[in-house]
């Protein structure tokens, strides 16, 4: 990164902390991305791929896979344990992945078409994962685990089909492991599909994909799953424009959640955010201040997270943690769910220990309460079931 870039960033970092909206309470919200998403599709095959010669090492996203029962019930178990000061327990805001590959029917269609399923299906396929669907309303249910919309896929299957066709050795390698991709650090070519999907126009005009039918479809299958619509979403890493805000204020989506930058579709073009910040159509930013990912050593990730918070409580903002799924998953290395999950027993712990006046929110909530700008949790009298999945309680109602 250039330098004028690094002091570019710095700035915006800078304006991001002063501009944001804030309130007295001492609030806490836990995103967590990628939940239904394949990844590494199983512990044999991990093992198949490292004696084929992939550094599978080399990245702590080869260990991430589609969750199962256990990961859900070692997180939820952990989650009530703590307690904010109203007695509710901490709470995960999850970004869901409604849809994977459907690796037969695009065999099938000789990869001239990209033909998914729904994330229920492709945990029909996968062992120890029956009850994962249920336990997600589960979670919702406790107000534990909040799904929110992330992507209908978190990769560029036009770019996977495109491999496919001019037969890349490794596409279809992994095509035959029931995988899209490898981590770029993994990779033999380099190349890896996971990531941004709301790219350049250009791009998807190129490739025929209609960008905002794709949000469409996504959110009218987190409906079918949840019973409710989302009110919040997060692009993948970090990626959008303004056609996909468009798309997603059309879709009912009121919060944005994501980095301070954006990046307009290339990292050629970026803009900045800060929380309460509001878009065209009136949509709300939240901007996620501290992080809690694999990237750290134990001791320091605790440490620096609890520094982020706070700073984020210094500053009278709410303090929004980012923690993928891959911290907590462990069907293809299970110290990896064991050392993800301790580290979240120890952060929330210190957490309640040292601010006991604390507040555990999810995305909508938090969202809510800047929309209507109510400054005191004891102000925040809407139910809570309208505000975490609208329409819910309906359809739950009529069934």
């Amino acid at each position: 990164m250039s330098l004028a870039r690094k002091s570019r960033t710095a700035l915006w970092q800078m304006q991001a902390w002063l501009s944001g909206w804030r309130c007295k309470e001492k609030i806490v919200v836990i995103e967590s991305d990628d939940w239904g998403a394949i990844r590494t599709s199983s512990r044999e095959n991990y093992n198949f791929l490292a004696a084929a010669g992939y550094p599978m090492g080399d990245s702590v996203l080869s260990v991430d896979a589609l969750e199962t029962e256990d990961d859900l019930t070692c997180l939820f178990d952990t989650l009530e344990r703590f307690k904010d000061r109203r007695g509710r327990p901490a709470c995960m805001t999850a970004n869901m992945v409604m849809a994977n590959p459907n690796f037969e029917k695009t065999r099938e269609a000789e990869y001239a078409e990209y033909i998914y399923e729904p994330a229920s299906e492709t945990l029909k396929r996968h062992s120890c994962r029956e009850r994962v669907g249920s336990l997600w309303k589960e979670g919702l249910s406790k107000r534990i685990f909040v799904p929110q919309f992330h992507a209908r896929e978190h990769f560029r299957w036009w770019k996977w089909l495109e491999a496919l066709r001019q037969n890349s050795k490794e596409a279809h390698v992994l095509f035959g492991v029931q995988m899209h991709s490898l981590p770029k650090e993994v990779s033999k070519t380099g190349i890896c599909f996971d990531g941004p999907v709301c790219v350049t126009e250009a791009e998807m005009d190129h490739y025929k994909v209609d960008i905002a039918k794709v949000i469409c479809d996504g959110i009218n299958m987190f409906k079918a799953e949840f019973g409710g619509k989302p009110l919040s979403t997060i692009s993948p890493s970090y990626y959008w424009t303004e056609q996909v805000e468009r798309a997603w204020q059309n879709a009912g989506i009121k919060y944005i959640a994501g980095n301070f930058i954006q990046i307009c579709g290339s990292t050629a073009v970026r803009r900045n955010h800060y929380t309460g910040q509001r878009n065209s159509w009136g949509g709300i930013y939240l901007v996620r201040n501290c992080n809690f990912e694999q990237n750290y050593k134990t001791t320091s990730r605790i440490k620096r997270c609890l520094q982020q918070i706070n700073s984020a409580f210094r500053n009278h903002q709410p303090a929004i943690l980012c923690s993928h799924r891959v911290n907590y998953i462990g069907s293809i290395c299970e110290k990896n769910r064991t050392r993800g999950i301790q580290m979240l027993k120890t952060l929330l712990q210190e957490i309640t220990k040292t601010w006991p006046d604390v507040i555990f929110l999810s995305v909508p909530e938090l969202g809510y309460m800047i929309e209507h700008d109510i400054k005191r949790i004891d102000d925040f009298n809407t139910s809570p079931e309208d505000v975490l999945l609208p329409g819910r309680k309906q359809a739950e109602a009529v069934k």
